[in-house]
């Protein structure tokens, strides 16, 4: 599920990067697919134990008929997501059993349009 209510806010009380996100991606759409790059933030700590999860909602974000295209994702970002104080940006979060989970979505043309972030409960 994912909601424009962030229930982890703490967690950015303790800088830009958190010790406890695991990992990241950034996702453009290029006009037919949608293409991701990984980026592992805390090298110390394994995260083949919960890449699942990680992969499991990643996959279904995808799928979700709002991500089908750049319109329609910049359709659903103006109507549900949490604007930010740039115009063409948004905010959404959700959770795992495992993970706080912020989105941050950029509806641009031509740039990295779905920065996800894990954050590690607990």
């Amino acid at each position: 599920m994912l909601t424009t209510s962030c229930t982890f806010e703490d967690l950015f009380q303790q800088g830009s990067r958190p010790a406890s996100e695991i990992a990241y991606s950034r996702s453009d759409y290029d006009g037919w697919k949608w293409w991701t790059t990984w980026h592992q933030c805390q090298k110390d700590t394994p995260v083949l134990e919960v890449a699942r999860e990680i992969d499991a909602f990643q996959n279904a974000l995808f799928q979700l008929p709002e991500f089908l295209n750049l319109d329609t994702l910049t359709r659903f970002c103006r109507g549900y997501a949490q604007p930010t104080s740039e115009p063409t940006e948004f905010n959404l979060y959700s959770e795992t059993a495992h993970f706080y989970i912020w989105l941050r979505l950029v509806t641009r043309h031509r740039d990295y349009n779905a920065y996800v972030h894990y954050y590690l409960k607990g």
